[in-house]
């Protein structure tokens, strides 16, 4: 990855939050025949889908010329839709008089040439990481075009409009063609990619989907799902490298990330990632930082719990539309545990047999419900494969640690996300609860100006006092941050109490260390007053979210951190999920006096943004990356996070409601969530 500079937004503490910068589409693939007569030519990949809308059912197939790709390729892509009748009647109620048919082409890469998975929008998880591990959530929930707003595309970015005379009258409905020819770009990059087909109409010069939304955009959730897009099945695209190197894009072994355990709470987070898979890939639960997984032995009653081996498939549960269409019947798990005592069990091989929850089962008890013999940290290595209905495979799992025990909790001054200037000290006295003598190991790491090669890391031990305490006096040493960047802590504790129960304590610290000179200047985002006419640094918006009494409809109020630092937030909270606040930070410059963008005012959206060389976007491109930045936001409060994220421009819903809720199930959190009190 070729990274020239790194940018960081620093703290903004208020009175309650402190942060810191530093062919599927959930439809049914289709193969059924087309309502009028549709070949493929000769040679070429075709595919099918059938879809779903408010307005009526569609279906389209369709053809590729070239299901093998190479730089500068001829393409060929012929489409037909079928709309069902009364379709674009019902549209125009909405939307006005219809014009045209449009349909937009993509080529999203879904793997790249070492065969790790991409995404368009990396949601509650990512492939693109922090140097502290994190995952930096960001990208675009809509199709990957500069078409609608968002600077970067993928290679193939075509647009086509069809004039509404063109439709004719078939069987069921009617029809329009749509056809492109076009070439792949010389730059390609290598990978295994799926072409993405937006479909809509144009009306009153403005486009929409087939359901009346906005097109080429994730819709917003209803009872029934609405699809207006289709996906090809996966094409090899053989092609440079950004090093240099020539890819064979047959040699690509796909792999998707599995999580483990991702079924039962730890402590707000869930889920365990492989060793094989750190480093590319994190989730990102939002509550607070991710840790190592403690679960019980015992259930509430005194008996013993079973747990599930089997994964879960987290790049499923962004948006069904874009998954892939997995076999579930396909493929094989294969699982050994190793115990605290070092004796591994082999738990054999068994085919997969049907979906469950975000993953596949294999309904045999050993993997399905296993139940530790003890206490301690357990090894599980679980691997497979499993097969896309087109018959690819994928491979899957690796190495897996995890606790069984009590939960231990720790409080200290430092919270997760708290950001320090240069010459701080990272390392504050931490007592636990239960107040036990608990033995602690703590790692600590500065990564100056955000780089591993010039990492410092210090590593320590002791055992804290009967009190519970763990200071200067039982083995504590601070880590100077004497260099702006970012830095990691995990603090591990262990104690076994005299009826041999185990308690364990995991948790780790991530933030940016910020020079106290910077030219960098952080902000939350502008108040939007006089109905939303005005943007002011602070004031008073005279406006509460609320629901109608006896109606859903919601007025909803999106309320972002503090524009300026030191101010504080007062926002309602209702009961009813109206009021929410938005974690999102934004920067300028000192001295350069530009006007206050208000695009970065939608959701979600900010000027911290990773660029990348050729305008292919950056997190389903990484390797063309020549600026990553990303702020950290956090809001802490005694014992737990309310909110945690890393992020770039894009993350999709990063609020919370001001209602009640556990934050995830954190321990100390009740369940009154935000109500006063």
């Amino acid at each position: 990855m070729r990274i020239s500079r790194r940018k960081f937004i620093v703290s903004m503490a208020t009175a309650a939050a402190g942060s810191a910068v530093a062919g599927y589409s959930g439809g049914r693939a289709s193969a059924s025949k087309s309502r009028a007569a549709f070949a493929a030519p000769p040679g070429a990949l075709p595919f099918a889908h059938d879809g779903h809308t408010e307005y009526g059912d569609w279906h389209a197939e369709a053809s590729v010329s070239s299901s093998a790709w190479q730089p500068g390729t001829p393409l060929s892509i012929g489409v037909a839709l079928t709309l069902a009748g009364g379709h674009l009647a019902g549209l125009e109620a909405r939307a006005g008089k219809i014009d045209q048919l449009c349909m937009l082409v993509t080529a999203e890469r879904s793997f790249d040439a070492d065969g790790w998975v991409r995404l368009a929008g990396d949601e509650r998880m990512s492939t693109l990481l922090t140097p502290t591990g994190l995952a930096i959530e960001g990208g675009v929930s809509s199709a990957l075009t500069n078409r609608l707003g968002y600077p970067y595309r993928t290679p193939l970015d075509e647009l086509q409009n069809r004039p509404a005379s063109s439709l004719v009258d078939v069987e069921g409905g009617q029809q329009v063609r749509f056809a492109i020819n076009t070439s792949l770009p010389d730059d390609l990059p290598p990978g295994i990619y799926r072409l993405r087909l937006d479909f809509g109409v144009v009306a009153n010069k403005r486009r929409y989907s087939l359901n009346g939304d906005a097109f080429a955009q994730r819709p917003p959730a209803r009872e029934r799902q609405v699809d207006c897009q289709m996906y090809s099945s996966p094409i090899r695209a053989s092609g440079t490298h950004a090093s240099g190197q020539w890819v064979d894009a047959s040699a690509i072994q796909p792999r998707i990330p599995w999580l483990l355990l991702a079924g039962y709470n730890s402590n707000g987070y869930r889920g365990v990632v492989a060793d094989e898979d750190q480093g590319r890939f994190a989730m990102s639960e939002r509550n607070l930082i991710p840790d190592e997984v403690i679960l019980p032995l015992y259930g509430e009653r005194g008996n013993r719990l079973a747990y599930s081996l089997e994964p879960q498939f987290p790049i499923d549960i962004i948006d069904p539309r874009n998954n892939i269409p997995w076999d579930y019947g396909s493929g094989e798990l294969s699982v050994q545990v190793t115990g605290p005592d070092g004796e591994t069990t082999d738990l054999g091989t068994a085919p997969f047999v049907e979906k469950r929850g975000f993953g596949s089962t294999t309904r045999q008890p050993a993997f399905a419900a296993w139940r530790p013999a003890g206490y301690g940290r357990y090894t599980v290595t679980a691997t497979g494969w499993i097969a896309d209905i087109w018959g690819n495979r994928y491979q899957g799992g690796g190495t897996y640690h995890f606790w069984i025990a009590k939960r231990m909790t720790l409080a200290t001054a430092t919270f997760q996300g708290q950001s320090y200037p240069a010459g701080s000290r990272y390392g504050r006295d931490i007592g636990f609860a239960p107040a036990v003598p608990a033995d602690v190991e703590v790692t600590a790491t500065l990564y100056p100006d955000s780089d591993p090669a010039l990492a410092r890391t210090i590593t320590y031990s002791g055992k804290a006092t009967p009190g519970g305490i763990f200071g200067a006096a039982q083995g504590m040493q601070p880590l100077v941050l004497d260099a702006p960047g970012e830095y990691h802590a995990h603090v591990l504790a262990t104690y076994t109490d005299p009826d041999g129960h185990l308690w364990v304590c995991s948790m780790r610290h991530a933030g940016v260390v910020y020079p106290q000179d910077s030219p960098i200047i952080a902000h939350g985002k502008k108040l939007p007053v006089n109905n939303k006419k005005d943007l002011v640094d602070r004031g008073e918006t005279h406006f509460e979210g609320y629901v109608e009494p006896g109606d859903d409809f919601r007025h909803l109020d999106h309320i972002n951190f503090p524009y300026q630092a030191g101010d504080a937030l007062l926002i309602a909270s209702e009961h009813q999920g109206a009021n929410k606040i938005e974690p999102v930070m934004t920067y300028e410059v000192a001295g350069e006096n530009r006007p206050y963008d208000r695009r970065i005012q939608a959701i979600g959206v900010t000027n911290i943004q990773t660029k990348s060389a050729n305008r292919y976007a950056p997190h389903m491109f990484p390797e063309y990356i020549t600026d990553i930045e990303y702020y950290y936001g956090s809001a802490a409060r005694p014992g737990f996070m309310s909110r945690f994220l890393v992020g770039d421009s894009g993350v999709r819903a990063p609020y919370w409601p001001t209602s009640p809720n556990r934050f995830g199930g954190q321990i100390n959190t009740s369940a009154n969530g935000d109500l006063p009190g």
